[in-house]
């Protein structure tokens, strides 16, 4: 997420187009890491800051991620937003190596919350030049 750095990407790999047609502008972060909660209970995978702040889940398991899934990071979410004072509403994003439910995918759309699978995950390394670790 830091190479992203104010390049262009196509709107298919965040899921802002079916088409693949839409370019986005992906933002620029001045910091990137993993978060996990003073007391261990609460952790999320990347932590974006910057002007536009992302909060990531990454799900690498074998099975489809659920609406329940999905619903529980945005819980997390907006907890971990709180306590870190992020500027503005973060973009809530979750990548899944073993896809997603149609309910989670509902869900998410309706929350809007980026979902990708690995294969965009990938090709958006590719595109940016950095090497994607599974």
């Amino acid at each position: 997420m830091a190479a992203f750095a104010g390049r262009l990407a196509s709107g298919r790999l965040f899921g802002r187009t079916t088409s693949g047609a839409a370019v986005v502008q992906l933002p620029v972060f001045t910091r990137v890491a993993a978060y996990q909660s003073p007391d261990g209970q609460i952790e999320l995978d990347a932590v974006a800051e910057g002007a536009t702040p992302w909060l990531v889940e990454v799900k690498w398991r074998n099975r489809p991620v659920s609406r329940a899934d999905i619903a529980a990071f945005a819980d997390k979410a907006r907890t971990v937003a709180g306590r870190l004072q992020l500027a503005g509403a973060p973009t809530l994003w979750v990548v899944s190596g073993g896809g997603f439910k149609p309910s989670a995918l509902s869900y998410a759309a309706d929350a809007g919350i980026l979902v990708r699978g690995a294969q965009d995950v990938q090709e958006l390394a590719e595109l940016l030049g950095v090497r994607f670790g599974k």
